[in-house]
């Protein structure tokens, strides 16, 4: 995509391209799926989706896009993309009504009724069927087509859900499609590839023709000299041979010296800084800490008003380093997310802690809402503040676990555990509850034990409930009412409930109330018969053996 938002020409990418248009074609006609473009950073990836979008708008089809982004909350990437097409007044869609509490877990707005018990509900199938649901009836009657970049941030309910989903299009006009780079969350990636339905489109590098067609079409006029300088420098990257071909406007002959040297992506990044004044360098190293380009955010982190703010993010964009998007938050992007870490990397260590002490502050205040909890956690972590880290790595992962996230939930407090110098008491009881709501129950027995004989007050009373109802959930009786004997005393009422279901699970099966009356018990006793209850008929089974052997029957 060109810095002004418009799909440039396509340069070596033709068969992507067939692969693009069969996927489309065929969603179009029932048949979609999943499909994942991999490959390095500044490799086109991006490029590749935005051809892709342009091509299902001329076909009809409706476009909705989404992007991952590192330490946010779980859905990321798959919330942007619906909530420009689901309103909450959509909520009263017949269709989706009985979705419409799931679907509320992930668009603002939307109405979120009581939640059934996750130990019986799968969050992912749920979820995975509200939305395609959802997608059905927002679609045009030729389909849909859901754009995902940056997938290798993606948390891991989102990965899940997205395998889901690509095993469930198989009769419906919907494409997935996705872009993650290789060399970067490479669990993400392998997740994703794992799915059977998945297909993987990779994007090599360019070829040395390409890269000089591409040179030219990017900077009309270079002379031979500087293409094949050019060509020798980016060693089939595109993004590098954009950015040197755009490096040498201005020159006086283009005669290709201004890069004889193969200056780095970093280098050129760095040469644009020092064109800026210090204010609009100020905002720009703040927005590379905080990894946001939200004018409000950085407004609200920066002490800034718009009068102080818009000339500093104009002169960034007339500089190359931002781009105007409409699409994206706040209307602006890094031009490359390379772009962003050659930023990064001009930052002495005390400067990027000082910008993230004063990024996480803001951030932990309420500039922003909870989903930017993990953001303001890492922030901390990069300024050694562990504590508050793990205090709010905490915070966002209940809030994970509550909203059916179970895997971002459980990712994030091992996260804070790692973080931790010592055994954070609290995060081991949250941890055991999440793995317990999985279905993990002996790993969450296991882990409650090592701490059940250290903690004490409400922290010992929550974690024996969560162990107990862990084992409840498997029917270990005996393992359940063991868990609720240290706090049995404690009048607690969650604590006196769960034991009065503890103590009928372990009567015997047949002597429930409830069962049958007239059954024997598993003591071997019958239970008492009432009056008017039922005699057997010639159609029993101890009736039949008697008229087979008289007078056996007694």
């Amino acid at each position: 995509m060109s810095d002004s938002g418009v799909v440039a020409a396509m340069v070596g990418r033709a068969r992507e391209l067939v692969a693009i248009d069969r996927a489309l074609h065929a969603a179009a006609a029932g048949h979609g799926g999943l499909l994942l473009v991999s490959g390095e950073a500044g490799i086109g990836k991006s490029r590749l989706l935005a051809e892709c979008a342009r091509r299902a708008r001329g076909m009809g089809m409706a476009v909705l896009s989404g992007r991952a982004v590192p330490h946010t909350g779980p859905f990321r990437a798959v919330a942007e993309a619906l909530v420009p097409v689901a309103p909450p007044a959509l909520a009263a869609d017949p269709r989706l009504l009985v979705y419409r509490s799931a679907l509320g877990q992930l668009l603002p707005g939307w109405p979120v009724d009581a939640v059934a018990d996750r130990r019986l509900v799968d969050p992912v199938v749920l979820l995975g069927e509200a939305v395609l649901e959802l997608l059905g009836v927002v679609a045009t009657p030729v389909g849909a087509v859901v754009i995902l970049d940056d997938l290798h941030w993606a948390d891991p309910d989102t990965t899940a859900l997205l395998g889901y989903l690509g095993g469930r299009l198989a009769a419906a006009r919907v494409l997935l499609l996705g872009a993650a780079r290789d060399e970067v969350g490479g669990t993400r990636v392998a997740d994703l590839r794992g799915h059977g339905n998945a297909r993987i489109l990779p994007l090599p590098r360019l070829t040395a023709a390409e890269i000089a067609t591409l040179a030219r079409e990017r900077r009309v006029g270079l002379s031979a000299d500087a293409v094949d300088a050019i060509v020798r420098a980016c060693d089939g990257l595109p993004l590098l041979a954009e950015e040197l071909a755009e490096a040498m406007e201005g020159a006086a002959d283009e005669t290709g010296v201004a890069v004889t040297a193969s200056p780095t992506l970093a280098e050129l990044t760095r040469q644009r800084l020092d064109t800026l004044p210090a204010a609009a360098r100020e905002v720009l190293n703040l927005a590379a800490v905080l990894g946001d380009l939200d004018w409000q955010v950085l407004a609200a982190v920066g002490s800034w008003d718009e009068h102080e703010l818009a000339p500093a993010l104009r002169a960034a964009v007339n500089a190359a380093l931002l781009v105007s998007d409409p699409a994206a938050a706040g209307g602006l992007r890094w031009r490359h997310a390379l772009t962003r870490d050659a930023v990064l990397t001009q930052l002495l260590p005390p400067e990027q802690a000082a910008l993230a002490h004063r990024a996480a502050a803001a951030l932990d205040r309420g500039a922003v809402d909870i989903d930017r909890l993990p953001e303001a956690a890492e922030l901390y972590a990069q300024c050694g503040r562990i504590t508050d880290a793990a205090a709010l790595l905490l915070r966002a992962a209940r809030a994970a676990a509550d909203a059916g996230a179970l895997g971002t939930a459980e990712e994030t407090l091992r996260r804070a555990l790692r973080l931790s110098s010592a055994v954070d008491h609290a995060l081991v009881v949250e941890l055991v509850r999440v793995l317990g709501t999985t279905g993990r129950i002996d790993e969450a027995s296991a882990l409650g034990a090592t701490i059940l004989g250290v903690v004490d007050g409400e922290r010992r009373v929550n974690l024996c409930l969560h162990l107990a109802r862990t084992a409840v959930a498997a029917e270990r009786w005996g393992e359940a009412g063991r868990f609720l004997n240290p706090v049995a005393g404690l009048g607690d009422p969650r604590v006196d409930a769960l034991r009065a279901h503890v103590a009928l699970g372990q009567q015997p099966t047949r002597c429930r109330p409830g069962h049958r009356a007239g059954s024997r018990c598993r003591r071997g006793r019958r239970t008492r018969r009432p009056t008017g209850s039922r005699v057997r008929g010639p159609g029993d089974r101890r009736s039949r053996l008697a008229a087979r052997r008289p007078g056996r029957l007694r």
